[in-house]
């Protein structure tokens, strides 16, 4: 079956339509517009993500939560004590997690101080 004339094709629901460009129509964007308002300041970057600094900054979340999680479970044990949980958590266990966690904290401040 034969489309009617000035009817959308078939299968399309966009409008999209390419912009028109020359006389009588607005000038197109520039490729790179300045950069109103942006304040430079000497060795700062405007990223909006430290992807130089990234693996630092997760290595010392990951060591930081791996210090005061077990830290702060021995200091405050749950009130109530379900079945089948224990009721205070293994010291080893909890100990060698803070001293992994303090380790990585402590390479990430450094890397982080250094950079």
């Amino acid at each position: 079956m034969a489309r009617q004339p000035g009817a959308p094709p078939r299968g399309r629901t966009s409008t999209f339509r390419p912009r028109r460009m020359g006389p009588g129509y607005p000038a197109p964007l520039p490729l790179n517009p300045p950069r109103c308002g942006v304040v430079e300041l000497p060795g700062w970057s405007p990223n909006v993500f430290a992807v130089e600094d990234l693996l630092p900054l997760l290595v010392l979340a990951v060591g930081g939560a791996m210090l005061v999680g077990p830290l702060l479970a021995l200091v405050r044990p749950r009130p109530e004590v379900r079945e089948g949980d224990l009721e205070r958590p293994p010291l080893p266990r909890s100990l060698a997690f803070m001293a992994v966690g303090l380790i990585a904290s402590v390479w990430a401040i450094a890397s982080l101080v250094t950079s």
